[in-house]
């Protein structure tokens, strides 16, 4: 009886295409028909615009790792300009310092052959010979003499040279000084286009300001002992002023 009714219930049971679910006759509000595919996956909807934007975006990328690829071989390419650049650098390197080893061989020979020169010298020789005549004590005497003088000479060359390089400075800051004075008058001038023009002096001393002098009277010895007023007619009388007469610029009538 059970086996009867679990098989009635089977044929009134329907599954799903989809999810497999059973379900029974009176469940089912409307058939559904569709046919799918489960192995191939399901294209996702596109528009026109889409693919343009998908086109546009593959452009882009090639376009970008061209770029990249370009600017790869140029690194390499610097690199190698680089590695040549170093070389060449401490080949030059190489040169400078046998440049310099052959400048201090030939200042040595130089300064040997101003020593020769100056021992050839016939002062120089009889000043030697003058020397080896001398006995053992007087010959460290002098000999301590000359490194005494050879010492102070370099004392006021090192001297003469830090006054030198003071000079310097001091002439770079004179000229920057003149300079700005410079610039500066170059600005007065054109402010002032007149500043050239003479004026007439004689026009100055017309339009003088009236100058506020007083007489002093100077006297002597014989006044203080009660001179006359006519023994002072004939003093000098200098002109004093509580200011000094100025020159006024000319006045526009």
């Amino acid at each position: 009886m059970s086996s009867h009714s679990a098989g009635g219930s089977r044929r009134n049971a329907s599954s799903c295409p989809l999810c497999k679910k059973s379900i029974s006759k009176k469940d089912i509000s409307g058939p559904l028909f569709f046919s799918t595919n489960e192995s191939v996956e399901p294209e996702p909807p596109t528009s026109v615009q889409d693919k343009l934007k998908i086109e546009e975006l593959e452009e882009s990328k090639k376009q970008l790792l061209n770029h990249l690829n370009e600017m790869a071989h140029s690194l390499v390419l610097t690199n190698e300009k680089l590695s040549q650049a170093q070389t060449e650098i401490r080949q030059q390197e190489t040169v400078k310092e046998k440049y310099q080893s052959t400048v201090r061989y030939l200042k040595q020979l130089k300064r040997v052959a101003d020593i020769d020169d100056y021992l050839s010298q016939p002062t120089t020789q009889a000043y030697l010979g003058t020397l080896s005549r001398l006995p053992r004590p007087e010959l460290v005497v002098a000999i301590g003499g000359l490194k005494a003088r050879c010492v102070q000479l370099a004392n006021e060359r090192d001297i003469a040279v830090k006054k030198v390089d003071r000079f310097k400075r001091k002439e770079e800051e004179l000229t920057e000084k003149v300079k700005a004075l410079s610039k500066k008058l170059t600005r007065l001038k054109a402010k002032n286009k007149n500043i050239n023009k003479p004026y007439d002096t004689s026009d100055l001393l017309r339009h003088d300001e009236p100058s506020t002098s007083r007489d002093i009277i100077v006297l002597d010895s014989d006044d203080n002992n009660g001179g006359t007023d006519d023994d002072n007619e004939n003093k000098p009388i200098i002109e004093s002023s509580s200011r000094q007469p100025m020159f006024s610029t000319p006045i526009d009538e």
